[in-house]
């Protein structure tokens, strides 16, 4: 595995040789600044750009400010984590939006504002509720289309439920290629056909040994459309004021469901107020040919009911053309699909090809397109508000992709108990205890302190494990990451790492003897958790993106082998001395990401998921006699407020998901996640996301802002 210097190099000469020539500012003053400057000295790089150190010099090189930038003209490049690119970006974009400075990343990409999600013209977007409520009211007799205008569903299209009953009937055993031969079934029968000749054609496709289960079948089938139909609340509304100011509604439909059948699925979603059902299946008449038309008109006249009528549907043909062929005026809006394909996150239907996709967009329609007219002075661009819609929408379907490898892999492996460390596992642990209410055979889980400075020191037991701290890479300040790793006081004189290394392990008999008191504390702590219970063989560890620090610690405090399931590994390479812990011990979603090199969304955006994952609470530090818990930091009230709002919208999108299917029978996806992420994370239009900060005392880098598009 290629090492992060090796990659630097690489991709330095192979992106940017043709400007060595050129004025170049660097834009970074950690280890990779200078491993640049040290092996590319022909290279034409005239100063570096940092945002807290302008006017000292660096490396040899004088840091600028944007003005003294804007004067160099020069190409700027950042060396930096993919995962902080976007947030350096916006605070140096004006210079690349009124500048025209060019503005890179190590990999060569030229960073831009977004451009990819173009704002789109359409006569629709200037239509709104207020349009539709006038034409309503303005009539006395108004008719409504049902699937799609009234009531859909939470999976992208009808077919895909079919797919579902498949996959149960395969976890039952029962092998008659389902999804197939009721697609065709339906075709076969022709027109009018109900539910009960659609699965009379469909016995006949099977081996006749599954004859008994077609009423099982059919009835599994009803079921799961149940539970995926819900109303679309700004037309049901809207119906149910008509209704109450006296005005007749009928529903007309071309179905295979029978009136009985649709009754109870309005019924169980609350709507009642219609004066008569017109369905395709039972009136032998469809829309789509006028002949259902043809009826409703024939029953108004035997009726004797005159007046201004109105259609409203999501059909241009069957809604639109036929309804106004018999000089039905007519309303046409989008149903949820329509307002995706013409939305900015419509690429998301590009890769919508399993099971766990078909259903996050439902979930993801339903959320943002229930209103038909939600991109109306939008141009198109859906609009993200609330702190519980953004964890709904943007991060809750990684985190619900990620529940489905953790919870197969906890029952796979046989697992006796699922530890949680803080804080990276807390938001985590509440999703599973959620999870284990539907899965009761799922092991029981802790939520308990631990953090990798805190575990590293506890693991001090010799001076060759103080050695091994001197001697690491720090990103950040040295003095800061050194104090905070070693809980000791270093003199700010003391400059050289020689001078500093000294003065520390003349106190290596202090730091030994304070971490085996911390050591013993700990050990007390986890006893108390029952997490030291010799009969537990099998126990899992959980972390977000990691090399595997905490549990390689945690396994040497304790003594236990612990089996890890993260969302990633972090930087893991050959290079690192527990490479073959993390390879043999840990579980990974995603695999590794490295800080340079921009594989994913998931990979750019960690950071900021990280911090939403996490609990209220500090870093742990350290813990007393008494076993009182000391953070090192700790969190502003608008953060953890803001957090909260997020990670409510996240467990209400698990909670949605998992009472739909179960989750045992499909995969993950993780291509899809990743689009939902990039193109959800635009539609954001929140500043309260500004709060949101990171920090990493171990490397000795102070708190900064996360929150960019």
């Amino acid at each position: 595995m290629q090492t992060e210097e090796l990659y630097i190099i690489e991709q330095f000469k192979t992106n940017f040789e043709k400007f060595k020539n050129k004025n170049i500012v660097l834009y970074g003053i950690g280890k990779n600044t200078k491993l640049i400057l040290d092996n590319f000295s022909d290279y034409n790089i005239v100063s570096l750009m940092d945002s807290n150190e302008e006017g000292n010099t660096i490396y040899g090189k004088r840091v600028i400010s944007k003005k003294q930038a804007i004067e160099l003209n020069p190409i700027i490049i950042i060396i930096a984590r993919f995962s902080v690119v976007d947030i350096i970006y916006r605070r140096i974009s004006d210079l690349s939006d009124e500048h025209n400075i060019s503005i890179y990343d190590i990999s060569g990409k030229l960073i831009k504002n977004n451009l990819d999600f173009k704002m789109i013209d359409d006569e629709y977007f200037s239509m709104n509720f207020s349009d539709l409520k006038r034409r309503a009211f303005a009539s006395d007799i108004i008719s409504f289309d049902i699937f799609d205008t009234l009531i859909a569903r939470k999976i992208y299209e009808p077919n895909n439920i079919f797919k579902i009953v498949e996959n149960i009937l395969l976890s039952k055993k029962i092998y008659i290629d389902f999804y197939k031969n009721r697609i065709d079934s339906f075709k076969e029968c022709g027109k009018y056909a109900d539910i009960d000749d659609i699965y009379k054609k469909f016995s006949e496709k099977i081996d006749s040994s599954y004859s008994h289960e077609i009423e099982n079948i059919k009835k599994l089938e009803l079921d799961i459309e149940r539970k995926f139909f819900y109303k679309r609340s700004k037309i049901v509304c809207l119906l149910k004021s008509l209704k109450k100011y006296g005005k007749k509604i009928f529903l007309i439909s071309d179905m295979y469901y029978t009136e009985n059948i649709l009754k109870d699925v309005l019924s169980h979603l609350g709507i009642n107020e219609y004066d008569y059902i017109f369905v395709s299946c039972e009136e032998k008449a469809e829309k789509e040919e006028g002949s259902l038309y043809k009826k409703y008109l024939n029953y108004l006249k035997e009726n004797n009911l005159n007046g201004k009528l109105l259609h409203i549907g999501d059909n241009i043909i069957a809604d639109v053309e036929f309804a106004e062929k018999y000089d039905i005026p007519t309303f046409y809006y989008l149903n949820s699909n329509e307002l995706i394909l013409k939305s900015s996150i419509r690429s998301l239907l590009s890769k919508s090809d399993t099971i766990f996709s078909k259903i996050s967009i439902g979930l993801i329609k339903k959320r943002l397109f229930d209103d038909p007219f939600s991109l109306s002075d939008t141009k198109g661009i859906p609009q993200i508000r609330e702190l519980k819609d953004i964890g709904y929408l943007v991060f809750g379907s990684i985190v619900t992709n990620f529940m489905i490898f953790f919870i197969k892999n906890i029952i796979n492996k046989r697992i006796d108990l699922v530890l949680f460390p803080s804080r990276d596992g807390y938001l985590i642990s509440k999703i599973y205890e959620k999870i284990r209410d539907k899965f009761y055979f799922l092991p029981k889980c802790v939520y308990f302190r631990a953090s990798r400075r805190a575990c590293q020191f506890m693991n001090i037991q010799d001076i060759d494990d103080i050695k091994e701290i001197l001697n690491s890479d720090v990103s950040g300040d040295l003095h800061k990451s050194l104090e905070y790793k070693l809980n000791i006081k270093i003199p700010e004189d003391l400059k050289s790492r020689e001078d500093i290394n000294k003065f520390v392990l003349d106190r290596a008999d202090i730091i030994i003897n304070n971490s085996a008191e911390q050591r013993n504390y700990y050990i007390d702590y986890m006893k108390d958790l029952g997490i030291l219970d010799r009969e537990l063989n099998n126990i899992a560890i959980f972390d977000f993106v990691a090399k595997g620090s905490v549990q390689y610690y945690l396994s040497k405090i304790l003594n236990i082998n612990f089996c890890g399931y993260y969302f990633a590994t972090m930087n893991l390479n050959e290079k690192w001395d527990k490479y073959e812990f993390a390879k043999s011990n840990i579980n990974t979603l995603h695999g590794n990401i490295t800080s340079y090199e921009n594989t994913s969304e998931f990979s750019k955006n960690y950071l900021l998921m990280e911090t939403i994952l996490q609990d209220d609470k500090g870093t742990f530090f350290e813990i007393d006699k008494s076993k009182n818990i000391i953070f090192s930091s700790s969190r502003n009230s608008l953060e953890i407020e803001c957090i909260s709002k997020i990670q409510d919208g996240i467990i209400e999108f698990v909670e949605d998901f998992i009472e739909l299917v179960n989750i045992l029978n499909i995969g993950c996806d993780n291509d899809f996640c990743d689009d939902v992420l990039k193109y959800m994370k635009y539609c954001v239009k929140n500043d309260d996301l500004k709060v949101l900060t990171a920090d990493d005392e171990y490397n000795g880098i102070d708190e900064y802002g996360i929150w960019s598009k």
